[in-house]
């Protein structure tokens, strides 16, 4: 049973993230293990034309990172629905997506079968006025979906991403 310490550790953790992005990777594995998932990534977007600022994994491979940034990223048709969802609530792929979506997508008939992910569970999050972004959660064939209290702890979460960008945000305005 995960205490409210663990919690603490890994909001610490995120905030330390946040001021040293080299820690991502670290803390993205952490959170994977908190929510009991096979892997996750973070990206941060421009919102002046979707372009991608920031991204970072959690026990993905960094190949697999590099291959959806050079093969998928700009022609992935989820990532404006992703971007547009409302902020802080976690929702499943498939919600934004339609079966005959994902039957032709390369995203989903390649790339997510190579890597064997099976359901994606995201949330989006805003940063600044012009930036926001989104995080996918994995899970694999050999795993159950994600139910109702991981979608309310990745929720809280993103709210910690969310008030760190505040912080961030008023301090650089003064």
């Amino acid at each position: 049973m995960k205490t409210s310490r663990h919690d603490a550790a890994l909001v610490e953790g995120i905030y330390d993230a946040a001021i040293e992005p080299v820690l991502w990777p670290e803390v993205l594995t952490r959170l994977a293990d908190d929510l009991g998932c096979d892997g996750l990534h973070l990206l941060t977007f421009n919102l002046c034309g979707n372009q991608p600022t920031f991204g970072a994994v959690g026990r993905i491979d960094p190949a697999a990172e590099a291959e959806y940034a050079r093969d998928y990223l700009y022609v992935d048709f989820r990532v404006p629905r992703l971007l547009n969802q409302p902020s802080m609530q976690a929702f499943l792929d498939s919600g934004i997506t339609t079966e005959h979506e994902r039957n032709t997508s390369p995203f989903h008939n390649e790339f997510l079968v190579k890597y064997d992910c099976r359901a994606l569970l995201c949330a989006n999050f805003a940063l600044e006025p012009n930036y926001k972004g989104f995080i996918a959660a994995g899970r694999g064939s050999k795993r159950r979906e994600f139910d109702e209290p991981t979608r309310t702890r990745l929720g809280l979460y993103l709210r910690t991403l969310c008030l760190l960008s505040d912080i961030a945000g008023s301090g650089s305005r003064h």
